[in-house]
């Protein structure tokens, strides 16, 4: 109830909310919301990777998924913010933690793989 509340008076996704989107719906196997959670110019880039067939016949949503890698989690920090680009520390329940840039695309927050859309915050 409260979550709802708070749509409804306008707070916004916070970079760690965005990768906790992502999370479950992976964790739903969701292909099409994991997609949506990576941003535009990842999803362009595994489009052509897949046109030329170097996601080994998959689809490029579900080759994209699976290059990232999905873990559960103890933990989302966010590390760096500016503007509309984000640096969050992601602590696996086992293993060692890993960083990940998101950029805010349409009103939410997404995971950002290449640089060149990354940046860093």
């Amino acid at each position: 109830m409260v979550a709802v509340g708070a749509g409804l008076l306008g707070c916004e996704e916070t970079p760690a909310e965005g990768f906790d989107a992502f999370l479950r719906a992976a964790y739903q196997k969701d292909l099409e919301a994991t997609w949506t959670r990576f941003d535009t110019t990842s999803q362009q880039r595994m489009e052509e990777l897949a046109a030329i067939g170097a996601t080994g016949g998959k689809d490029p949503r579900r080759h994209l998924l699976d290059v990232f890698g999905v873990v559960l989690v103890e933990s989302i920090e966010v590390v760096a913010q500016d503007g509309n680009k984000a640096r969050l520390s992601i602590v696996p329940t086992e293993g060692a933690a890993r960083e990940v840039n998101m950029v805010k695309q349409g009103g939410t927050w997404r995971i950002a793989l290449l640089d060149e859309t990354a940046g860093r915050p």
